[in-house]
């Protein structure tokens, strides 16, 4: 149960960026369907408004056409002057055919209270027809009287009321019908932007919380950065520390046995005490060669050899050196100066140097081919004693197949009956 804080922590983190990429886009997709339905509902209250602007131009081209057509027809009464009647002309042409068009629009809207209240209008507009055609004849005729009289029935007048009080009603409804769409869009815009602006905010937090989200990632991820340089710095540490405590030790062994192969068959004191002393002197060079501090950009394979091995060999000389002329780059002077060390110290300590009658060779060769130049090195140990293949790996083993990787090589072991023997590839750039 301690590990499921963690455990979350970790899930949360890993996905946290899915998560905030799915609910953008969820946000996103929120935000073009509420375009398409401004969009849509514009459209459909525009169209509505133009609808309804429409059929009150037409209510009130009716209401026009009659009102028109009746003074035309009274002028002509009280004048007889002909030219009065081209309203009334007109309104006996269009006034039915535009109040049947009108039905037609209300039908197709499917307000079939107002189509039946056109309806009436029509009938009434033929009655209205009907009466004037009536004066207008009479007066034709001569009987102006009696076509006046008509007229003062206030029949015809009665008819026209009628009409202009259905219109009025129809006018009515329109406006109504056009204010509920204005108030119908602006309810639909208001709850937009408020849902617009409920979104925004959304993504505003959203990206607050994604940004704090991703600082605190960045820190953990810092942490767990520092964690891991420090880890592996102790873990540097710890290598050099093996390392300098098994050259440390070495170093007192390689002493000891310096001075125990000097002293073989020595007589004279000062003579043995020159040669131990120049034994470790020749050691402290070795060990700058093989750590690389000579000050040297490149150095014959020979030299190195030589400088590296200088301080194991005496006047019987127990390591001999068999191969042609290279220059080694730099980079592999303290590789190949660290594995001739190990060697010669395992073999003074275990190996052929460790016995009067033991020697080593040294031979390499270089080969080339298609992917460059390399290097063979072959050691060899004769007539020391009988090697142990079951020892355990210990660190000199480990740093000289590490130094090899460093030569971006290969090294092999084989212990034979005369004694030990290694073999060492690696490329010359």
């Amino acid at each position: 149960m301690a590990h499921f804080p963690s455990a979350l922590s970790q899930w949360w983190h890993r996905h946290l960026p899915k998560m905030t990429l799915a609910m953008l886009s969820l946000m996103i997709v929120a935000m073009v369907v509420i375009f398409l339905r401004t969009t849509a509902s514009e459209r459909e209250a525009r169209a509505e408004a133009t609808a309804v602007i429409d059929i009150l131009a037409d209510l009130r081209d009716v209401v026009r056409t009659g009102v028109d057509a009746e003074t035309g027809s009274r002028g002509f009464i009280l004048t007889e002057d002909p030219a009065f009647l081209e309203p009334y002309d007109r309104a006996r042409q269009l006034w039915l055919r535009d109040i049947k068009r009108l039905e037609g629009k209300f039908e197709r809207l499917n307000e079939a209270e107002n189509a039946l209240a056109t309806q009436r209008i029509h009938a009434l507009a033929e009655k209205k027809l009907v009466f004037m055609n009536k004066v207008v004849t009479l007066t034709r005729q001569g009987q102006r009287d009696v076509a006046i009289a008509e007229t003062k029935t206030k029949y015809g007048k009665l008819l026209l009321d009628n009409i202009r009080d259905t219109v009025r009603d129809l006018e009515m409804k329109e406006r109504q019908k056009l204010a509920q769409s204005v108030s119908r869009a602006d309810n639909t815009e208001y709850g937009i932007t408020a849902t617009l602006i409920g979104l925004m905010l959304l993504i505003i937090g959203l990206a607050y919380f994604s940004f704090r989200q991703e600082r605190r990632a960045s820190r953990v991820a810092l942490l767990d950065q520092e964690a891991l340089l420090l880890r592996q710095s102790k873990e540097q540490a710890d290598l050099i520390a093996q390392e300098l405590n098994h050259r440390v030790k070495n170093l007192f062994a390689v002493i000891l046995s310096l001075i125990t192969l000097s002293a073989r068959g020595g007589t004279d004191v000062p003579s043995t005490v020159k040669k131990i002393r120049d034994r470790i002197h020749a050691l402290s060079l070795a060990h700058s060669v093989s750590q690389g501090t000579s000050g040297i950009s490149s150095v014959d394979i020979r030299e190195l050899l030589s400088a590296t091995l200088a301080p194991y060999r005496d006047t019987r000389n127990l390591i001999s050196y068999d191969g042609p002329q290279l220059n080694l780059p730099t980079a592999a002077m303290t590789p190949l100066g660290l594995i001739m060390h190990e060697l010669a110290t395992n073999a003074l300590k275990y190996g052929a140097l460790s016995v009067p009658e033991g020697s080593v060779t040294v031979n390499w060769e270089r080969r080339d081919d298609v992917q460059g130049a390399h290097i063979n090195l072959i050691w060899t140990e004769i007539g020391g004693p009988v090697p142990k293949t079951d020892a355990a790996q210990g660190f000199g083993t480990s740093m000289i197949e590490a130094s090899a990787q460093q030569l971006n090589g290969q090294v092999e072991h084989h212990w034979h009956a005369q004694g030990l023997q290694v073999t060492l590839h690696f490329p010359l750039a």
